[in-house]
């Protein structure tokens, strides 16, 4: 790791992933509610320099990955959860990428798919992890995620 990002770290803390994420029971997930990069990725910025949160996360609680790339075991790019994130080369993150399918576009029924208001509600008061409501509800992870931020405008949920 560059030292500007090992400098970035030193200034991190536990209570800042702590405070800026939402445990989910049933997933074990810790979603990140801060900044989210375009792809759905939690984003911290410092001293003009942005570092991914689950990045940070691990640096935090792992320590320095070196040259490796964070992945994620549960494939949810705003979760946080030191636990459920591991260590890989980037032909590992890339070949993780395409076993679990994130190089596919969603549907075009998914990206025009629109919520009801007790569909909106269901979903934010659900405990059941992001990948069984995406499925549930014909929709993205990225929906649900958005859902729960409370980012989405109520009437049109439009998939990512």
């Amino acid at each position: 790791m560059p030292g500007s990002q090992r400098v970035r770290t030193n200034i991190l803390s536990r209570s800042l992933i702590e405070d800026r994420s939402e445990r989910i029971p049933f997933s074990g997930c810790w979603i990140w509610m801060g900044c989210s990069h375009p792809r759905g990725y939690g984003e911290i910025t410092m001293r003009q320099k942005s570092i991914m949160a689950h990045v940070a996360s691990w640096c935090i609680f792992k320590g320095d990955p070196g040259n490796f790339h964070v992945l994620h075991r549960c494939d949810v790019t705003a979760c946080v959860n030191p636990d459920h994130l591991f260590l890989g080369t980037h032909q590992e993150n890339m070949a993780d990428r395409e076993k679990k399918g994130r190089n596919k576009l969603p549907t075009r029924e998914q990206r025009f798919r629109i919520l009801s208001d007790d569909q909106v509600i269901q979903i934010r008061s659900s405990d059941l992890p992001i990948k069984i409501l995406a499925s549930q509800f014909s929709v993205s992870p990225w929906t649900i995620i958005n859902l729960r931020r409370k980012k989405s405008d109520k009437r049109k949920h439009l998939c990512q």
